[in-house]
């Protein structure tokens, strides 16, 4: 009998515990949100054969991993060629680009409102409508793919105008 009320004894006592302490009551607090300013910045993407993306930017801020430029041209040494926006969210893998949009090479250029970049696949793509120009051509389309890579261009609904 006295065992029993050992074990009811303890058992009082660990339910008192929980009553007292509420163990199951956790609150979560959110991770503190640090947001670092930069002004006049570079960042280099480098791999075995050098540089491959350099970007320069004249004020961004980074929040929770994301990268946010504004003002900004990113460089392409291995194909002298640069993209120039006026603000670019830079996660991981991709370059979210929006505000005036302009690709420029030494064979052409094209220009639009909105782009992504892939940072690991080399390609571009423009969603919306572009306009590209060549020194014998100019085109008006619906969307842009360009393969950086091999230098191939994919667009949807253009309309061309040849220059002679």
């Amino acid at each position: 009998m006295r065992l029993y009320l050992f074990y009811f004894a303890i058992l009082l006592f660990i339910v008192g515990w929980i009553v007292v302490f509420k163990p199951y009551e956790v609150k979560k607090i959110p991770p503190a949100s640090q947001v670092i300013s930069l002004e006049k910045f570079n960042y280099k993407k480098k791999d075995v054969n050098g540089t491959k993306v350099l970007l320069e930017a004249n004020r961004g801020r980074i929040n929770n991993q994301l990268l946010t430029a504004f003002m900004l041209d990113l460089y392409f040494p291995d194909k002298n060629a640069s993209l120039r926006a006026k603000e670019a969210r830079m996660k991981e893998k991709t370059v979210d680009l929006k505000g005036n949009v302009e690709f420029v090479s030494d064979d052409f250029r094209f220009y639009t409102d909105r782009a992504r970049y892939l940072l690991n696949d080399e390609v571009l793509y423009v969603p919306e409508r572009f306009r590209y120009v060549s020194n014998r051509l100019s085109v008006w389309g619906g969307s842009l793919v360009y393969y950086k890579s091999i230098g191939k261009i994919v667009a949807n609904k253009i309309r061309a105008k040849v220059f002679q």
